[in-house]
């Protein structure tokens, strides 16, 4: 990293594609000192993080947070990034470790030499990421709107389908976030048809919910019931129209 002052420049303010992950159960695991548990959950994730690096995606992470971009918003972009956050995800939830996150679009300033990331599209995926009310990840409204100008509708996505998206109760001081739209593509991120790994994903999540708790049981019970009814038999003209985009 460079020790030279930063200085604002237009270029590094580019349409992006964003996508804000959050690691769950750090804070309870933290204020019930046991540290080794959030050290190898860190190191799971920020493993996962390096190793499915595209060149043209880039990341970088802060305490349970982790932030995946692209340079532009075009088509390849897309898929390349959506093709990371998915493995991201997925092999954090075979390793146990809970996660939720969303991919948005739009403008982020994204200065990594001096550490500086800001803009809308960040905010945006932030707020639909922490705000779900279970495991997994989402397009946002920016996203959905980006794809549809690329003649990409996210519902002609194989690893996504449209969902009553479960979102948590906010509390009376916590009105910052803006009015949600509920129907959105979430991801499949266990696969869109039934498969040895689909299965094994579904009994990690469900081993998950027993050692969570009661309290925390809707979490996994949202997930489970989103991946188990959206099951896809998936033709020869899917795929080739899949691989063409």
């Amino acid at each position: 990293m460079t020790t030279d002052s930063p200085e604002f420049n237009p270029q590094l303010n580019q349409t992006r594609w964003v996508a804000y992950f959050d690691l769950l159960g750090v804070r309870s695991l933290v204020n019930s000192g046991n540290l080794s548990q959030v050290f190898f959950a860190y190191a799971a994730a920020q493993k996962e993080a390096q190793s499915k690096k595209f060149h043209q995606v880039s990341t970088f992470w802060f305490s349970d947070s982790f932030v995946f971009y692209t340079g532009e918003s075009s088509a390849s972009h897309f898929w390349a990034l959506e093709c990371v956050t998915r493995w991201f995800c997925y092999f954090l939830v075979l390793r146990q470790i809970p996660v939720r996150g969303a991919i948005s679009s739009g403008a982020m300033y994204a200065d990594a030499a001096h550490n500086l990331f800001f803009g809308p599209s960040l905010i945006e995926a932030y707020d639909y990421g922490e705000a779900q009310n279970w495991i997994g990840f989402i397009l946002t409204p920016s996203a959905v709107g980006r794809l549809e100008d690329l003649r990409l509708p996210p519902d002609e996505r194989l690893n996504y389908a449209y969902w009553q998206i479960p979102f948590k109760a906010l509390a009376a001081n916590e009105r910052r976030h803006p009015a949600y739209e509920r129907r959105l593509p979430a991801c499949l991120f266990a696969g869109a048809t039934a498969s040895t790994s689909r299965d094994f994903c579904l009994a990690k999540l469900a081993s998950m919910k027993a050692n969570a708790g009661e309290r925390f049981a809707a979490k996994y019970d949202n997930t489970m019931d989103f991946l188990s009814r959206n099951l896809r038999c998936v033709t020869e003209k899917e795929l080739t129209k899949v691989k063409r985009s």
